[in-house]
C-alpha cells in the first residue's frame, strides 16, 4: 500500500449523439460548439490546458447545457490545478443526469476532491462511480487510497491528542515508583541467585578472572 499514487482523471473527447435519431432537436443541440470542442481537445492533448479551457468556454457559450463540454472544461481546470473549479464543472456534468458520462464525472469529481484533501467526500464520489460502473479498476484503486489516507490521518490525530492531553501521560511520581519497583525486583533477583562455586584456590571464578586480568596487565608493563 505504501507509495500508491492517485490514478489520473478520465477524458471524454467527443460528443455522444442521441441514441434516438428521431429526437432531432437534441442531436442538433449537441452539434452546437462542436468545432470549439474539437479544437479544445487538440490543445488539451498538446498539454495547452489553459488554451483548451478557453475553447471549451467558447463551446459552452454556444451550448451551455452540454454535460460533455462541462466535463471537458473540468478536465482542463483539473490539469491547471484549479481543483475547486474543476469540482464545480464535474458536479454540473453529474447533475445533468447524462448516464453516458455520469460514472466518469463522479470519478473525476472524486479526484478533484482528493487533491483538496477532502478524503471522505472523495471516497463517496468513488463509491458512486463504482456503483455506476463496478468494473472501474481506477475508481477502486483511488477509493482504497483515499480510505488508506483517512486511516493514517486518524492515527496521526490520535497520537497528537495523546501528546496534547496531559492526563494520558504518566506523572513523575508514577515514573519514579515504577523505576523503584524495577530496581527492587532486580535486587531481589540478584540476592536469590546461586553464587559461583569456589575454585580449588578458594576464589570464585569471577575473582580468578579478575585477578588474571590484573596480572596480565601488570606483565604487559615489563
Amino acid at each position: 500500500m505504501i507509495g500508491r499514487r492517485l490514478r489520473p482523471s478520465k477524458i471524454w473527447k467527443y460528443f455522444l449523439l442521441s441514441a434516438a435519431p428521431m429526437v432531432i432537436p437534441c442531436v442538433l443541440a449537441a452539434q452546437r460548439g462542436r468545432a470549439e470542442v474539437h479544437e479544445g481537445n487538440r490543445l488539451y492533448e498538446e498539454g495547452r490546458f489553459e488554451d483548451a479551457h478557453e475553447r471549451y468556454l467558447e463551446a459552452l457559450r454556444e451550448n451551455p447545457t452540454s454535460p460533455l463540454i462541462r466535463f471537458n472544461e473540468g478536465n482542463a481546470l483539473y490539469q491547471t490545478e484549479e481543483f475547486q473549479r474543476a469540482f464545480d464543472a464535474y458536479r454540473q456534468a453529474v447533475e445533468t443526469g447524462d448516464e453516458s458520462l455520469k460514472a466518469a464525472a463522479w470519478y473525476n469529481l472524486g479526484n478533484a476532491l482528493f487533491r483538496q484533501q477532502q478524503l471522505q467526500e472523495s471516497a463517496e464520489a468513488y463509491k458512486e462511480a463504482l456503483r455506476l460502473n463496478p468494473g472501474d479498476g481506477d475508481a477502486k484503486h483511488n477509493l482504497e487510497l483515499a480510505l488508506q489516507q483517512m486511516q493514517q490521518q486518524r492515527q496521526q490525530q490520535q497520537k497528537k491528542n495523546e501528546i496534547d492531553d496531559p492526563t494520558t501521560l504518566p506523572s513523575l511520581k508514577q515514573v519514579m515508583d515504577e523505576a523503584a519497583a524495577a530496581a527492587a525486583a532486580a535486587g531481589a533477583a540478584a540476592s536469590s541467585a546461586t553464587p559461583s562455586p569456589p575454585s580449588p584456590s578458594g576464589r570464585t571464578r569471577h575473582q580468578e578472572k579478575t585477578e588474571f586480568a590484573a596480572v596480565a596487565a601488570a606483565a604487559s608493563d615489563w
